[in-house]
């Protein structure tokens, strides 16, 4: 098993932590999605460093469009989905000064070899380095027409709804399932249960909005928010369920406290498999949940939560098991441990 598997974020730093970037003192350089460690790093090379996120990582902020620069270098992180690096890929270029670069870094087993094909609309693509199981591509601005306003990746589609027309639907790449109703997503809101009309409820890692919009759709008097730590995710949302109130956040601290809390949560960071997310939703569920709230959400079958839930809340149900999916339905205890009323 190679180190991209086992820690990804090392392995890409310690592909890229080398002299073949050609990066010299007073460089401006733009980090896309980079690790906690490498903007320190290489600001010790003498650089000047500035780091864009498109998702709330590593303390730092999430903004749907770059730093308007201008960079020489942009260091691009492979992304997971293709369709996403050919979008970031497009919005970093315009950050570049005439002649500046844009590398793009990442594992084999990640996908690098091929990601030259999807960003090589920009220009002709070079192998810069491959070394570790990862590889370094790198391209020249030109001044070539990129598509940088994000509205050029915004994809209006329809969206199958069981029992009424296809609705309208609005999504942009890289986000879950293309956006659309996933399996998942699907068994989840078959077993959400009764909703009671003035219900608080929050949608955690809404996407663009499907659990928001199908429960609005079956009571149009929810308060409903909807939280994601994605901002164009949150973007999408905005856009397909405009009565909720949205919430750029990577954890429910600050969001208010509700009856119900809907999630198909994200189990991945990057290519990575990582429950540090849906751990610290359980965890923190009972703290932002009113007497008698819920907490409702559907992960793998494989996936162990039951003891973590039993730990937090008064009750605990499985509710459905179908395929490899399982629904699970928890109960705030009649009042949270006192100490946790503080993080509100």
């Amino acid at each position: 098993m190679t180190l991209w598997r086992d820690d990804p974020d090392r392995a890409a730093d310690a592909l890229i932590g080398a002299d073949d970037l050609g990066l010299a003192e007073g460089m401006r350089v733009l980090l896309v999605d980079a690790s906690a460690a490498l903007p320190e790093t290489l600001a010790a090379s003498g650089c000047a460093i500035a780091t864009w996120d498109r998702r709330l990582a590593h303390g730092r902020g999430a903004t749907i469009a770059p730093p308007a620069g201008p960079f020489d270098v942009v260091l691009l992180r492979l992304c997971k989905a293709r369709d996403e690096l050919e979008m970031r890929a497009h919005q970093a270029f315009t950050t570049l000064v005439p002649g500046g670069r844009l590398i793009v870094y990442g594992g084999n087993d990640e996908g690098i070899k091929a990601a030259g094909k999807r960003i090589e609309t920009l220009g002709p693509v070079m192998t810069l380095a491959t070394r570790g199981h990862g590889r370094i591509l790198s391209m020249i601005c030109d001044g070539g027409g990129p598509k940088s306003d994000v509205a050029a990746w915004r994809r209006e589609t329809l969206l199958p709804c069981p029992g009424s027309a296809p609705r309208p639907w609005i999504t942009y790449p890289g986000l879950f399932a293309d956006g659309l109703l996933d399996p998942a997503t699907a068994l989840l809101l078959a077993h959400v249960g009764d909703v009671p009309t003035q219900a608080r409820v929050l949608d955690y890692g809404c996407g663009t909005g499907l659990i928001a919009r199908a429960l609005l759709d079956r009571g149009p008097t929810l308060p409903m928010t909807a939280l994601d730590a994605d901002s164009v995710a949150v973007l999408a949302t905005s856009e397909n369920v405009p009565e909720a109130r949205t919430l750029l956040a990577d954890r429910l601290k600050g969001s208010g406290r509700f009856d119900l809390i809907v999630s198909n949560p994200p189990i991945h960071t990057g290519f990575r498999e990582d429950y540090a997310a849906l751990y610290q939703l359980i965890d923190d569920a009972p703290k932002h949940l009113l007497p008698k709230g819920r907490l409702v959400l559907v992960v793998q079958r494989r996936v162990p939560i039951e003891a973590r839930l039993k730990a937090n809340f008064g009750a605990v149900d499985s509710v459905a098991d179908e395929g490899p999916f399982r629904i699970w339905a928890a109960t705030r205890a009649i009042a949270p441990p006192t100490s946790s009323l503080r993080d509100t």
